[in-house]
């Protein structure tokens, strides 16, 4: 994984914006505390590299728009309502549920392609977090596919966590402080990539 630096940058440029954590249960943190959430460990290294700006949302120093349980529909229909102006930074991170139900499942995946494009649309630097469970299925790793070259065609680097019992908890489909600690890594090398 990357080591990701924790010290305000000399001479950072004065930071605008921010960082918003849209996905599911991982997003969320189930099983792990706030301040040790991918989500919160990442919005804390942007705003110490002078990225974003500081965030006053509910205490927060992000903007959290994860709901546990759920796939993209919420976020999609609500796109204009829940993303707030001047959005930086955005991890997505959906697929534990996206898989399964054929019948739903094109408009699932029409609804992660409208949060994608949501973003790319107001230029907000994305990054989409898969998280492989430890019981994924054939169907799970195809849609993960689909969703890879839907990432690709928004120009948007994706992180791949394979399950591995150190970065899961005993349930097999939630991230662990190691887990979340790996994907802060991963993915702020990827935010690190994007032009400024």
């Amino acid at each position: 994984g990357a080591a990701v630096a924790t010290g305000d940058p000399p001479g950072a440029p004065e930071a605008t914006g921010g960082y918003v954590a849209l996905g599911a249960s991982n997003t969320c943190g189930h099983h792990v505390r706030l301040r040790r959430t991918f989500r919160f460990r990442i919005a804390d290294h942007l705003r110490r590299r002078g990225l974003i700006a500081p965030v006053a949302e509910r205490g927060l120093n992000h903007y959290n728009r994860c709901v546990a349980a759920m796939g993209p529909t919420y976020a999609a229909m609500c796109f204009d309502a829940i993303m707030p102006a001047g959005a930086r930074y955005a991890t997505v991170e959906y697929l534990p549920n996206l898989g399964g139900d054929n019948r739903t499942l094109p408009r699932v995946m029409r609804a992660l392609r409208g949060v994608m494009h949501g973003l790319a649309g107001r230029g907000v630097r994305t990054v989409v977090v898969e998280v492989f469970p430890e019981w994924a299925t054939a169907d799970l790793r195809r849609n993960h596919e689909a969703t890879v070259q839907m990432a690709a065609s928004f120009g948007f680097p994706v992180v791949r966590v394979d399950f591995n019992k150190s970065r899961f908890v005993a349930d097999g489909t939630h991230l662990s402080e190691e887990g979340h600690r790996h994907v802060t890594a991963e993915v702020m090398d990827r935010f690190l990539r994007y032009p400024t």
